[in-house]
């Protein structure tokens, strides 16, 4: 089936200057955000009768091309997450009655010919030495939560103790990937930031003999490498996501796009509520070989287990997530005495998970941008880079048909077609 019968809408126009990264609706489906690599965000409200669509805010406050823009759940009002090229995680909320005069001070531009732009900017999180490519919310049940995913491999966590309060964020947890993958494979943890920049302004000896220790010291290194069969160096974070499914403990999912094959794969964090930290799941790991441009957790909609679909290139896996067993750790934390009494080691249970692949779509070809599920996690939505947009519903035993198809607005023959995600 292609679309044929359907209304169709240029949203952008002259709002944005380039190219348009990210498009995100909120949960209703009534308001549009879209992110740019000019720097822009534009805020789109549909009418009443849903045939149209006004753009009703533009600002622009990062310094760099904006790769994501979220949604936060309305439950804690209209708050927006953008992540940038500059390094920066910026929130910005919604307010009312807010005067032009008032929203020029505050950096925030009125679109031409339309409302007073009602948004502002209530925090920066600076914390990242390189790109941010990716954020997320978690779900609304865990509190006002942001994951964000940067180039170096680390993921930081984020919270909002007070919600009437967005100025004030904490940051809840820092994992490095780069760290945990090496370490659980016997190798030494790679140099902190600082620590290979101060060896980069170390002086070096360029004599024949400096030279030839280099060049030993290089071949011995290359070949515990290659004994470790680990090639993690660079182990950049293309796509985030959190699970939905209340019947299991909330995974958070992480995806790399490395230029070398062993480092693509996607990683798995776990959230203890017991102890409000997160865990990397160092026995869950999903090994792909290509670049992974996107998942998604489809909503549980009832599941007892985790479903994800994975985008490689030019096709779609689609895993399922079991817990098999369940088993109790001691924490390895020092023993507390207070006053008399020895506080005793906490003891958490841990889950052990199982991925197994049970379905798998394509695009024929064309690699694959974006990925999308509906609400009741049974249509698979796939963006193309040539503009097509694929269909795929589930059917009975795990069987994916495809249902519809969108043509691209252009021929490949007139716009050259990426094969790789322009993050980087």
């Amino acid at each position: 089936m292609v679309f044929r019968h359907h209304t169709t809408q240029a949203l952008c126009g002259d709002a944005h200057r380039d190219f348009i990264t990210h498009v995100a609706f909120d949960i209703y489906g009534r308001r549009i955000a879209t992110a740019s690599s000019d720097m822009t965000v534009c805020v789109w409200d549909s009418s009443p009768s849903g045939g149209e669509w006004t753009r009703t805010a533009s600002w622009k406050m990062h310094f760099g091309p904006v790769w994501r823009v979220r949604w936060a759940h309305p439950e804690f009002g209209q708050i927006l997450a953008t992540c940038s090229f500059d390094k920066t995680v910026q929130i910005h909320e919604e307010i009312g009655n807010q005067t032009p005069s008032r929203l020029a001070r505050s950096g925030i531009q009125v679109g031409r010919g339309e409302a007073p732009c009602n948004w502002v900017r209530r925090c920066i999180f600076r914390e990242s030495p390189t790109n941010v490519t990716d954020i997320q919310f978690a779900p609304h049940y865990m509190g006002l939560m942001l994951a964000t995913g940067a180039k170096n491999g680390v993921i930081r966590i984020y919270e909002a103790p007070d919600i009437m309060n967005l100025a004030q964020w904490d940051l809840v947890a820092e994992i490095d990937l780069i760290t945990e993958v090496m370490v659980a494979n016997g190798l030494e943890a790679p140099p902190t930031l600082l620590q290979r920049e101060l060896s980069q302004l170390q002086v070096k000896d360029y004599s024949a003999a400096g030279a030839q220790e280099q060049s030993t010291k290089d071949k011995e290194k290359e070949t515990t490498r290659e004994q470790k069969d680990i090639l993690l160096i660079d182990l950049r974070i293309s796509s985030i996501c959190w699970s939905t499914c209340r019947f299991q403990r909330t995974l958070l999912a992480a995806a790399t796009d490395s230029e070398e094959e062993k480092a693509n794969c996607v990683l798995f964090l776990e959230y203890v509520e017991e102890k409000k930290k997160f865990y990397w799941l160092k026995d869950l790991t999903i090994k792909e070989l290509g670049p992974v441009s996107e998942i998604a957790f489809a909503p549980s909609s009832g599941r007892i287990f985790h479903q994800l679909a994975v985008a490689i290139v030019n096709e779609v896996l689609i895993y399922n997530i079991h817990t098999t067993e369940v088993h109790e750790v001691v924490e390895p934390e020092k023993a507390v005495t207070i006053g008399n009494v020895r506080r005793k080691p906490t003891v958490i249970q841990r889950m052990d998970y199982k991925a197994g692949l049970i379905a798998g779509v394509n695009s024929k070809g064309v690699f694959i941008w974006r990925i999308s599920w509906n609400p009741t996690g049974t249509i698979l939505s796939l963006g193309c880079c040539d503009g097509s947009v694929y269909m795929w519903k589930r059917h009975q035993g795990n069987v994916f048909k495809q249902i519809a198809y969108r043509e691209p607005g252009f021929s490949t023959g007139e716009r050259k077609v990426p094969k790789r995600h322009p993050y980087y």
